[in-house]
């Protein structure tokens, strides 16, 4: 009992004084402990925040967008969370709705640089597969395998085009 007891007593301090850095050190780490507290504390929107970070890091971007959402349910205003959302989308590489994330994270904090930033990087990356498009005639192949991978690809021929299954 007094062991559980240090236990929180320790993980508790941990948290209070988490932070970026000390994710960057061992971001494995530090996502199995914040879910050791959220485990304990389940409506913590910083928590939550943290642990998306982590999973940024480790490149989880699907389960690190379901943690900023959860955070931003949570606390509505958390603009890292906004940001760390958005930085998720982009990764994943649906700009339109990172571009959206930004530009709302932005409304949220003005003076934050880095919405600045990832905004001027999704219009680029959609100008990028705008003119991939235009310049392949329409007929661009999708290399997301993350997403392809987890619906039922349509097969749509160009107009003037028939499929046929050899």
């Amino acid at each position: 009992m007094a062991a559980a007891a240090a236990g929180t007593a320790t993980s508790q301090r941990f948290f209070q004084s988490f932070s970026d850095a000390l994710i960057d050190e061992d971001p494995q780490a530090a996502l199995e402990e914040l879910t050791k507290a959220l485990e304990q504390k389940p409506d913590d929107a910083q928590y939550y925040c943290q642990r998306a970070y982590c999973h940024i890091l480790l490149g989880n971007y699907c389960v690190a967008v379901a943690d900023a959402k959860k955070s931003l349910e949570l606390n509505p205003n958390n603009s890292t969370a906004m940001l760390r959302k958005g930085i998720c989308e982009y990764h994943e590489k649906n700009y339109a709705a990172a571009l959206e994330t930004f530009t709302e994270g932005q409304k949220l904090d003005s003076a934050d640089a880095n919405f600045s930033v990832w905004i001027k990087r999704c219009q680029e990356a959609q100008n990028g597969s705008e003119s991939e498009v235009m310049e392949s005639g329409g007929t661009v192949l999708s290399t997301n395998w993350s997403d392809v991978g987890k619906r039922k690809v349509e097969i749509n021929p160009p107009d003037d085009m028939e499929w046929k299954k050899y």
